[in-house]
């Protein structure tokens, strides 16, 4: 399913039974196939979101679940991503001079009330992933186990505004 705060990935839920890891793999029809990290089955159903996907474009995907003896995987279905928001795709532009740094480039980007997004652009300059925000600062860090903390409200760090961080 589109996850309502990225149209960029896709959530794909499964039920799995006798398995101890998942993933999800994906591609565009006839591209390469791209799969996600395994995830440890604790408990089912589960969901696991696809990342860094093209706006409006159809990608295949199954799951492959596995355990010590055997993995399996299920028939691809085919499911599209949906658009970028319009100001993200008429009003952010992200221009790279000099040797583009590897990975990705993290930014909050803010815009009219409502429209306020945390932006990762890839080395191209291309808006790879973000989450939609009611509010967002303008603070956000990879934290140690991979995931991104990012500050929900208006303080710079010295005035007495309240806020607080969610974990991407």
């Amino acid at each position: 399913e589109l996850n309502p705060y990225n149209n960029l990935s896709l959530l794909v839920n499964f039920t799995v039974t006798n398995a101890d890891s998942a993933r999800v793999l994906y591609r565009e029809p006839g591209g390469l196939q791209v799969a996600t990290p395994r995830y440890l089955v604790t408990a089912s159903p589960l969901s696991i979101a696809a990342l860094g996907l093209r706006p409006e474009t159809d990608y295949e995907i199954s799951v492959e679940a596995s355990n010590p003896s055997e993995t399996v995987a299920t028939s691809p279905v085919v499911q599209a991503t949906g658009p970028l928001p319009d100001y993200l795709a008429n009003q952010v532009e992200f221009q790279i001079t000099g040797t583009p740094p590897q990975g990705y480039i993290a930014t909050p980007v803010r815009a009219i009330p409502g429209n306020r997004y945390f932006v990762f652009f890839d080395e191209t300059g291309r808006i790879a992933w973000y989450r939609k925000f009611d509010d967002i600062g303008s603070f956000g860090q990879q934290l140690a186990n991979g995931n991104f903390g990012v500050y929900i409200g208006f303080s710079q760090g010295w005035q007495p505004d309240y806020g607080h961080y969610k974990e991407l």
